[in-house]
């Protein structure tokens, strides 16, 4: 028994679900409708059920005749399919993969918390072999390591596929590394996310090399169960970091604990010509006052880095205030999280990259910006409240003062050159 909700459920309303419960009668009414009506695009076989805000599981078991129904519509329908996310299921899911692939017209299929058998894993490393549309496979809490290597073959050589997602999956080092390998042949692979698996040595020297293929963009690596008494080696990446040949823009590194060596060896190769990396979570780790002082001292050499996040890490206000004094020196920092503690500091540094938001980087060789910059930044902060003061909500208020203040100095400067 399986109960099926169009867009009532979505905002949307382009997402098809099936949970458990109604009788097959209402399915078939269900599917005649959506395969009248066209604006559907993803379908979701789900057991999680959320009543009033609580969430029930239920298991939803798909038997073969709702497949094939399943199938058909999907073999039969010429729509493009965004997504297909099966969630708490069992039973044949191996035809809905099958059918799905084979069609050639689906771009994403997620799987959490799936029993997935051998014969959906075959099916899915058949069709990422020939199928050339889809770009996105996510696996969440799916128990993947009796069948690494069935999916890694069929992803290896994929030119399609943008993003892999194998989150909480268990999956040891040498697996992984193993895994790792067979994407040095996706050339239009940009994310990759092996949250909460346990990645060390021989997984990150895979992940080095594939980050010199020059594809990867997005990479997370939060949570790999680092122990007290492990360290985790971030070498490779750094490595990749330092030379820039990379095009990674955003990295999380949270909850593996990272200590201040770790900071070192991320801030030289920032500080040594990286011009890529974005976005840099470094949450969760055992980085101290130490590491926070090597990270004031990069500041004003962190020429791409837009976001850095650093919360619940043993810093103290000696760290945090060396931060401080630091940060005016750094125009690209938009967002900087540091632990909790001294509010003060860090109203003062959220100041900074809310000033920084506002252009405050137009700035930085007054003498040497041309006059047809202001413009630019009076635009930006045109609809920003205006007041002056250390609230950072309102700081781009004091982009307006310094663009004055600074603009009224070129004009001088001018009339001078003029003369």
């Amino acid at each position: 028994m399986a109960s099926l909700y169009g867009s009532s459920r979505v905002l949307d309303g382009t997402r098809f679900t099936i949970h458990t419960h109604l009788t097959r009668p209402g399915i078939d009414a269900k599917l005649w409708d959506v395969r009248r009506n066209r604006k559907f695009n993803k379908l979701c076989l789900t057991g999680v059920l959320g009543v009033h805000g609580f969430q029930q599981q239920a298991p939803l078991y798909l038997d073969r005749d709702l497949a094939l129904s399943l199938g058909d519509l999907l073999r039969c329908d010429s729509r493009i399919w965004e997504k297909i996310e099966v969630e708490h299921c069992t039973g044949h899911t191996d035809l809905i993969v099958a059918i799905g692939m084979a069609t050639g017209r689906v771009q994403s299929f997620w799987f959490s918390e799936v029993l997935l058998s051998a014969d959906t894993f075959h099916a899915l490393a058949t069709g990422l072999k020939f199928n050339r549309f889809v770009s996105e496979v996510r696996f969440k809490r799916c128990r993947l390591s009796p069948a690494i290597q069935v999916i890694a073959d069929g992803v290896r050589g994929n030119p399609t596929i943008q993003s892999i997602t194998l989150e909480q999956c268990g999956i040891v080092d040498d697996l992984l590394a193993e895994f790792v390998r067979s994407l040095r042949d996706c050339p239009s692979l940009q994310k990759l996310s092996l949250e909460g698996n346990i990645c060390r040595s021989e997984g990150m020297a895979e992940i080095g090399f594939l980050l010199k293929e020059r594809t990867i963009q997005n990479l997370s690596l939060h949570n790999q169960r680092v122990e007290d008494n492990e360290r985790m080696e971030i070498a490779p990446i750094a490595s990749s970091l330092r030379a820039d040949i990379s095009a990674l823009k955003y990295l999380d590194l949270s909850r593996n604990c990272l200590c201040d060596e770790d900071v070192s060896l991320l801030m030289e190769a920032l500080i040594d010509g990286n011009q890529t990396l974005e976005t840099l979570h470094l949450d969760q780790n055992d980085i101290t006052d130490e590491g926070a002082k090597l990270i004031a001292d990069a500041l004003p050499s962190l020429l791409a880095l837009k976001t850095l996040a650093l919360p619940e890490n043993p810093i103290g206000v000696s760290g945090a205030t060396c931060i401080l004094k630091m940060i005016p020196e750094n125009y690209t920092l938009e967002t900087f999280i540091v632990p909790s503690g001294n509010n003060e500091i860090q109203r003062k540094i959220r100041w900074y990259g809310n000033l920084n938001k506002g252009g405050r980087r137009l700035f930085s060789t007054p003498r040497d910006a041309p006059l047809a910059v202001f413009p630019i930044a009076i635009e930006r902060v045109n609809n920003m409240p205006l007041s002056h003061d250390w609230n950072p909500e309102i700081a781009p208020s004091d982009v307006i003062y310094g663009l004055l203040r600074l603009g009224q100095l070129l004009f001088e400067i001018e009339e001078q050159n003029s003369t």
